[in-house]
């Protein structure tokens, strides 16, 4: 091989790694992320349910996070493990930048709860949303899944405004408890409306039961009253 043929070969060479380089980097930016569910996903009729559904769950996580380390709270539970996790809220000497606030709601001795139950309240919020614009014809019992949304949104934002000194909604203003329970209320009722609509008794009773609770924290005794007594003895 001559000098000239050699240097051809060298260039060529090089051209072709670069090139292959060039795409390996670009390839790195296609990262697949299975665990992570893509909008597009949320936004189709077809999965109507399953945002529903999803919402659910997300409300079911925060709850337990919510019952126990309000029961800690409130003398009504008993830290006895060797985890320093969760000692604050049996001595009540939580702080503003404690778990309560970022960590997830199964995040070990760590529970979180400030963020699942806002997670909880945009999932329910949002599929409730998505139903309003979509039609009977591209959804099977839009206005069961519309009222298990709303109601699942007015639970979240009930405990918001229970638990906490104010809150924000979907990165909005500060929001004071009254207000948030305003807000729940709101979610209540259309839950009731839609129930009625879809005929499904136990999502009534479950909206009912929730707007009886926010009028109690609104001091609507009233209200609170005549929700309460809607509800059959018994409803679990």
């Amino acid at each position: 091989m001559t000098r000239s043929s050699l240097r051809r070969f060298r260039l060529t060479l090089a051209v072709t790694l670069l090139a292959g380089a060039a795409l390996a980097c670009d390839s790195l930016l296609n990262v697949q992320a299975p665990s992570r569910v893509p909008a597009s996903v949320l936004d189709d009729p077809a999965n109507a349910e399953l945002a529903v559904n999803g919402a659910q769950a997300d409300f079911e996580c925060a709850y337990t996070s919510y019952a126990a380390l309000g029961g800690m709270l409130a003398g009504e539970l008993e830290d006895a493990t060797l985890s320093a996790g969760r000692w604050d809220y049996d001595r009540r000497t939580v702080t503003s930048g404690d778990a309560y606030g970022p960590n997830q709601c199964n995040d070990g001795s760590f529970l979180g709860l400030y963020t699942p139950l806002s997670v909880a309240r945009f999932q329910a919020d949002n599929a409730a949303s998505h139903l309003q614009g979509w039609t009977d014809a591209q959804v099977t019992d839009r206005h069961m899944l519309i009222a298990k949304a709303s109601a699942y949104a007015g639970y979240s934002l009930v405990l918001l405004g229970e638990g906490f000194c104010s809150a924000a909604i979907d990165v909005g203003p500060q929001l004071m408890p009254n207000q948030l329970l305003d807000s729940a209320e709101a979610r209540f009722s259309t839950a009731v409306t839609e129930a009625t609509t879809a005929n499904a008794t136990d999502l009534l009773n479950l909206a009912l039961v929730g707007r009886a609770r926010t009028r109690l924290d609104l001091a609507n005794s009233t209200g609170a009253l005549a929700d309460a007594q809607l509800v059959p003895a018994g409803f679990e």
